[in-house]
């Protein structure tokens, strides 16, 4: 609903309105008035107050039945209003946020949904069920480090030996905001490319594999509240020592052990401690995951802070112009540690200075998604 609360703008989902998009994006809105009585007329029309920030194509504007129908491109960083007009009079208007993405990388959408102490990033290899359907994420954040929604404006495509039709290795389909899903077309190796405008290519090497061929099984705990008893698990799954993703888990535990979910990518397992005024409970705690037959099982009460897995394998490298892989940044700082991007915070996000969000990228290297791999502790 607009400011004046006299327009619905209708969009593929209202975090549009609510979160900064990624520059490059763009989606499609219907606009129209909740009560017929005030419905737009024929000469309604839609326009961005700064076209530099978010651009309307006045060409392309449809008008059927009272309503408004429209694309929005994010074109450049900063806030901007889109305002309907009606007979010369403005009618509403909604704001749109955009900035500028310095890194870009994909996630497990299986992980993303089912807990937030695992560093959800896909590894630089990883592997599939070759007969199932995996969904994967776009995640990109600004300078600041902090959160953007990609809408359209990174393609994922998959790549393959020169002289291959990448149709015949796999497809990948969007599906939904910042969100695609990796078919294969059959059991092999292919790569998944994630481009994004602006920034350098990045490249996954994937194996679809049979769902029989899964070796190994285990349930990792990624953080524990010792008040509680409660541990938060998730569960990994191998094939030849590669991490396979998207899978469900089921988990199983001990009499003495209470599980939040029994199927699932992730859980939390709960265990009995007997009161002050009671006798030791001498019993085992334990959890399994198991999935096409292979199981894992973990000793709860064996459990220390090293024994913690908050993250699968590094992600890809992006390749900056003047440091990766943890060199020199240009702008003389540090690169970072080169495990899932070489994208930067510039000037004016450190040094006691406040970062401006919605300023645009500066092209040299340094810190990304550092925040995402912060490891929890019991």
């Amino acid at each position: 609903m607009g400011r004046r609360g006299r327009i619905v703008f209708q969009a593929p989902t209202d975090l549009v309105w609510s979160s900064r998009l990624a520059t490059g994006s763009f989606f499609d809105v219907t606009a129209l008035a909740p009560d017929e009585d005030d419905a737009l007329s024929a000469s309604a029309t839609i326009a961005s107050d700064d076209d530099a920030i978010v651009a309307v194509a006045a060409a392309d504007v449809e008008r059927a039945s009272g309503e408004l129908r429209f694309t929005v491109t994010a074109a450049g960083p900063g806030v901007v209003d889109l305002v309907v007009t009606d007979g010369g009079e403005e009618v509403d208007r909604i704001g749109v946020q955009a900035a500028a993405a310095v890194d870009t990388v994909l996630v497990d959408a299986a992980l993303v949904g089912a807990t937030a102490a695992v560093d959800p990033r896909l590894p630089a290899r990883f592997a599939v069920v070759a007969d199932a359907k995996t969904r994967v994420l776009v995640s990109a954040v600004d300078r600041c480090g902090e959160a953007l929604l990609d809408l359209g404006a990174s393609a994922v495509v998959v790549a393959g030996p020169e002289g291959v039709d990448p149709a015949t290795l796999a497809r990948v389909t969007a599906d939904g905001p910042a969100s695609f899903v990796v078919e294969p077309a059959a059991a092999g190796d292919f790569a998944l490319a994630l481009a994004t405008p602006g920034l350098a290519d990045l490249a996954w090497d994937v194996s679809a594999v049979p769902r029989g061929a899964i070796d190994e099984v285990r349930a990792e705990a990624a953080g524990a509240d010792a008040e509680t008893g409660t541990v938060t698990l998730w569960g990994r799954a191998f094939v030849d020592d590669v991490d396979v993703v998207g899978q469900d888990f089921t988990w199983t535990a001990s009499e003495r052990v209470t599980l939040s979910l029994p199927l699932g990518p992730a859980t939390a397992a709960t265990i009995a401690f007997p009161a002050a005024d009671q006798p030791p409970d001498d019993r085992p705690a334990t959890v399994t995951a198991e999935v096409v037959g292979e199981e894992g099982a973990l000793d709860l009460l064996a459990l220390t802070g090293a024994g913690l897995a908050t993250a699968r394998d590094a992600p890809p490298a992006r390749l900056v112009e003047g440091g990766a892989d943890g060199g020199e940044g240009a702008d003389g700082g540090d690169a970072g540690d080169g495990a899932g991007g070489a994208a930067s915070v510039g000037a004016g996000c450190g040094g006691g200075s406040p970062c401006d969000p919605f300023a645009a990228a500066a092209p040299v290297a340094g810190l990304a998604l550092r925040r995402r791999r912060r490891r929890r502790t019991p």
